[in-house]
């Protein structure tokens, strides 16, 4: 409504539109939400995610964020030769699931204060490689994470239920 009718040059991220994609997350009266899954009151403070660089308007930079994914190494090191089971596919759902909206990292009370913490969505993806059955060195993904602040985190519960599919 906005880009249309009042200021065509706003910015704001939306892809799908069905709240499957993450790019359209907010803070809509000072939580995080998806855009196109809230309704919207007459009054509604709606401001860009928090704990990263605005680029204009809506849209923010998550560049930073993908880095330290990268340097935390969330992703398949060495593969394994163990099966892939349907205890193994329940054991990682959860983080399989995220739609990757970083909206925990808005919401992340150390990531606001510590921008070297892996954070939220960083740790459940080393614990989605620890847990897979198809990384074959868990150990290591371990070890590397003690670098990124794993130890600063005293709200990782929290996050349980922040994601967009549990609201």
């Amino acid at each position: 409504y906005i880009k249309h009718h009042i200021d065509n040059s706003f910015n704001f991220r939306a892809n799908c539109r069905s709240g499957v994609c993450g790019s359209c997350a907010v803070r809509v009266d000072g939580v995080e939400r998806l855009a196109c899954k809230t309704t919207f009151r007459d009054g509604s403070y709606i401001q860009a995610l928090n704990n990263v660089e605005v680029i204009k308007d809506l849209v923010v930079d998550l560049q930073s964020i993908e880095q330290k994914l990268t340097d935390a190494k969330v992703y398949i090191d060495k593969l394994s030769s163990a099966p892939v089971t349907q205890k193994s596919i329940k054991l990682i759902q959860q983080q399989s699931d995220c739609i990757l909206c970083q909206m925990c990292y808005s919401s992340c009370p150390v990531f606001s204060v510590n921008q070297n913490f892996l954070g939220p969505y960083g740790f459940s993806r080393v614990l989605k490689y620890v847990d897979d059955s198809k990384e074959a060195d868990k150990t290591s993904k371990i070890d590397n994470i003690q670098n990124f602040g794993l130890w600063d985190c005293t709200l990782w519960q929290l996050h349980i239920g922040l994601p967009p599919r549990y609201r």
